[in-house]
């Protein structure tokens, strides 16, 4: 059985590439939650309905998001940085698996990703299950 290593070293750059930038981009957004729920419980914030907020940003009262805001920014980590970097291997890695596809299709499919949110997550989605050993020479632009 393949280990995971030996699987990404099969991916093509643009796939490896990509899943890092998602994989750093998903572990700073989970530190900041687990950050959020930690300071919403030992606080014991409670919304006017009685619910436990689960995010900072769900508070409802001004004054306590707030201060929740000012006393967790400095443990939570700016994710805006790597949010930027994992579009950027996000644009890159359609673009790469668009020179895998007939001609004919990229003009459409390029279109759809930069309009359509869910056309772009299903593009990824495709590209990430490409195996460009196999993918036929015609095909190749990239």
């Amino acid at each position: 059985m393949e280990t995971k290593a030996e699987t990404f070293a099969k991916l093509h750059p643009m796939q490896q590439a990509y899943i890092m930038a998602k994989a750093s981009f998903d572990t700073l957004e989970e530190q900041n939650k687990n950050v959020e729920k930690k300071y919403i419980a030992e606080h014991n914030i409670k919304n006017a309905d009685g619910s436990t907020p689960a995010h900072i940003w769900r508070i409802d009262d001004m004054a306590v998001f707030e201060k929740a805001n000012r006393e967790t920014e400095k443990d939570c980590i700016a994710t805006w940085p790597a949010r930027k970097i994992l579009l950027a291997a996000e644009s890159k890695l359609i673009e790469w698996s668009l020179t895998c596809f007939p001609a004919s299709a990229v003009k459409g499919l390029n279109h759809a990703a930069q309009r359509y949110l869910h056309h772009r997550e299903r593009l990824v989605e495709l590209a990430m299950k490409i195996d460009y050993a196999k993918v036929p020479k015609a095909y190749r632009r990239g």
